[in-house]
């Protein structure tokens, strides 16, 4: 039935099927690791930063990332606070996603891929709006952005907003958000404000477009 909640029985992780997987599927699912990672800090963080993004390094990261989330899931299985903070990176990367899938060029983004997308908005907002600390914020971008590469086209505020409005996160019509304080340390009801978001949303376009729409 739509909308009643079930636990598992069983999670399983079948690496042979993983193998099989290209490159663009391996870096999206990287993309969700990291933010897992992110949502831990500590030394899981540091020891993820020091992978390279290809099965044979994540591997040993895929128990820990998924025991991270199921630890989220278990202690607020109805999304009533903390599992919030599973959508860190989803409310840009949805939108992402869902502008690329729009596109008159036919282009489209991998999930994972728009997450980090959304997790990199998400680290300057959080520089921005929380007090992060921006020397690291800057470091883990650029090792984001190293990897998921600059964007060909990166959308005007008004698209990416629209979408953001239809967003099945928001309350009451406000547009929420997922933010941190650092690394492990999360701020899961973040409300934004049109002219706010446009203006750190235009500062960030300018900076990982490699040609305007």
């Amino acid at each position: 039935q739509i909308g009643t909640f079930y636990q598992p029985s069983l999670v399983g992780i079948n690496f042979q099927w993983l193998d099989s997987l290209p490159k663009d599927e391996v870096i999206s699912g990287w993309g969700e690791m990291l933010k897992h990672a992110l949502l831990e800090g500590g030394s899981h963080l540091d020891d993820f930063r020091n992978i390279e993004p290809n099965l044979t390094s994540l591997s040993p990261f895929l128990l820990h990332s998924a025991r991270i989330k199921e630890r989220i899931v278990i202690r607020d299985e109805k999304e009533h606070g903390e599992r919030t903070s599973l959508n860190l990176g989803h409310t840009i990367g949805h939108a992402i996603e869902s502008l690329a899938l729009d596109s008159s060029t036919g282009g489209d983004i991998k999930h994972g891929i728009a997450v980090a997308w959304g997790i990199v908005f998400a680290l300057e907002a959080s520089v921005s709006k929380l007090g992060f600390s921006e020397s690291l914020a800057k470091e883990l971008i650029d090792w984001i952005v190293g990897i998921i590469g600059n964007r060909e086209e990166m959308w005007e505020v008004d698209e990416v907003w629209s979408k953001m409005c239809k967003d099945k996160k928001n309350i009451n019509g406000n547009v929420r958000d997922v933010l941190l304080r650092a690394p492990g340390d999360v701020n899961w009801s973040i409300t934004w404000e049109r002219e706010e978001f446009t203006i750190l949303w235009e500062q960030f376009r300018e900076r990982y477009v490699l040609t305007g729409c």
